[in-house]
């Protein structure tokens, strides 16, 4: 998660988003799975971090690395959106690194997640993609101990 400070002009500023997205990309491994939490605008994780994770690392999003969102929903001393409350929306560019993110939020956050589908970050509500699930079909069982 990095900042997504907004400028005097009410645009988000995603310096923050990219100079982490370049540091990442210089230090990934194949078969990686990057995570945004930021809370960006619709495209942002598929146009703005992929293709700087894929310059600065040489592999190709989707097949090298996969891409993850989450948006940030933590919102301190808010009780009334503590963690345990919240329903963590969660996409990704790949059905089984989605099933991975379920399992993983679950354990770390508890709670609900909902698992929308191919990401289009900001935008995952409106998932309707390829990858699509339902929270009710959560697959943290069949996961287990593989994370």
């Amino acid at each position: 998660t990095v900042p997504t400070p907004i400028t005097a002009d009410r645009v988000p500023d995603l310096t923050p988003l990219r100079a982490a997205a370049r540091s990442i990309g210089r230090n990934l491994k194949p078969g990686c799975v990057v995570v945004v939490e930021s809370t960006v605008y619709p495209g942002v994780t598929e146009e703005v971090v992929g293709p700087i994770i894929a310059r600065e690392s040489g592999l190709e999003a989707g097949s090298g690395f996969h891409l993850g969102y989450s948006p940030e929903r933590i919102n301190p001393g808010d009780d009334a959106h503590a963690l345990e409350r919240l329903v963590k929306v969660i996409a990704s560019d790949d059905r089984r690194v989605l099933e991975l993110m379920s399992a993983v939020y679950e354990r770390v956050y508890g709670g609900r997640r909902a698992p929308v589908g191919e990401h289009q970050d900001g935008g995952v509500g409106e998932g309707t993609g390829e990858h699509a699930t339902r929270p009710e079909h959560s697959v943290d069982e069949r996961v287990g101990d593989d994370l």
